[in-house]
């Protein structure tokens, strides 16, 4: 006689992983059928302490204890545990029928390997389970177990995650070994051999021996038992990567269509403002000509009224230019130049006042331009 125990452990990433648990329990996955008794299936025990009237719909199961734990989920972990809680199929025929649910050893191990994951995942955290008997196999329990931990987010609050990864450094450290595995064997081990058998011993860890200490009856049975489930995890395990890489590829379109749509706005953002500038820029060209042409207008006329003055000094139309009181230049007409006349030469000489019009025919007069008798021929002008 050499019964040993065993535990195996299988994440469960997404709720489609979870999904296809859940067809293999119900027996509805095509690797079931090949592998049971269709008609023991019945006996089967299945349970859920959140879940009691349907325990193998693992998906709501697990939607329900989430909302009685409080529990959310932590960005791409896992988000629950497919957990084979396992003794030798030889301590279960002690005891009687393998395939009877009532078998004291199938009890109890029910029993037990709930109190020893709660133990060890926490309390309340095994959402579903059965002990299938419709099997070849004997002394397996699937326990689906959802770890919750209280882990600080900021300086100010906390939050309850599903954390598998979290379970299972806290067994390794309570344990004191290397990997979080090999002290779910010691710590499943020890609670069995107190509450199940004493008899019931650990394998020898295969980093000490290289080799593996199972019997070959005892090993054929256990992977005939497990086969089916781990057939379906590998399934549910491509189906999620899949479906991982479908998502992914998804928000890198959504992204790419974003971005695309960023740019649409930047181009006619430019294009606007392209505009703009165009039309302001056409806009300053007018006013540019505008202005040209109203300075070379100016220009013009005060060029025509230099001359103009300059003519009509020597002509004598202009008789003088002199200074008044408030010191600003007064044009002295001929008193025989009809006023209407003096008015419109007045207006022809005023641009030229600006460059200087005034001083040029102060100096021409300086130098006697015109040689007559200013006093007896003139008439006061306008001011200009």
């Amino acid at each position: 006689m050499d019964w040993k125990t065993c535990v195996r452990l299988r994440k469960i990433k997404t709720q489609t992983n979870l999904a296809s648990l859940q067809s293999h329990g119900r027996r509805l996955d095509p690797s079931s059928k090949d592998r049971i008794d269709p008609g023991r299936t019945q006996r089967n025990i299945a349970f859920s302490a959140y879940l009691p009237e349907d325990p193998l719909n693992l998906v709501a199961a697990w939607e329900v204890a989430t909302a009685t734990l409080g529990a959310s989920r932590y960005g791409r972990a896992a988000i629950a545990a497919h957990v084979l809680v396992i003794v030798s199929p030889g301590c279960v025929d002690a005891a009687g029928d393998r395939h009877d649910p009532a078998n004291p050893i199938n009890v109890v191990l029910v029993r037990e390997a709930v109190a020893w994951a709660e133990q060890v995942f926490g309390t309340g955290s095994v959402f579903a389970g059965r002990l299938d008997v419709d099997e070849h196999g004997a002394g397996v329990v699937d326990l689906f177990v959802m770890p919750v931990r209280l882990r600080p987010m900021n300086a100010r609050v906390s939050k309850r995650i599903i954390t598998v990864a979290g379970a299972l450094e806290g067994v390794r450290q309570a344990h004191g070994t290397l990997t979080s595995f090999e002290a779910l064997q010691t710590s499943w081990w020890q609670h069995a051999r107190s509450t199940i058998d004493p008899r019931l011993k650990r394998g020898t860890p295969k980093k000490e021996t290289d080799r593996r200490h199972v019997h070959a009856d005892v090993y054929r049975t256990t992977a005939a038992a497990i086969e089916p489930e781990i057939r379906a995890a590998a399934e549910a395990e491509v189906a999620g990567e899949i479906e991982a890489r479908r998502t992914r590829l998804e928000r890198q379109q959504a992204e790419a269509e974003r971005h695309l749509a960023a740019l649409g706005r930047q181009r006619r953002e430019v294009e606007d403002k392209l505009a703009a500038l165009t039309a302001e820029r056409e806009r300053l060209c007018v006013a540019a000509a505008a202005i040209e042409r109203r300075a070379r207008t100016a220009a013009c006329e005060a060029l025509d009224a230099l001359s103009t003055g300059v003519r009509a000094l020597l002509d004598g139309r202009i008789d003088r230019i002199e200074a008044d009181a408030a010191g600003q230049s007064v044009l002295r007409f001929a008193t025989q130049m009809p006023s209407l006349e003096q008015r419109k030469l007045a207006e022809v000489l005023r641009p030229g006042w600006c460059i200087g019009l005034p001083e040029a025919l102060m100096m021409l007069q300086e130098h006697g331009a015109n040689g007559r008798d200013i006093d007896s021929r003139t008439t006061s002008g306008p001011v200009i």
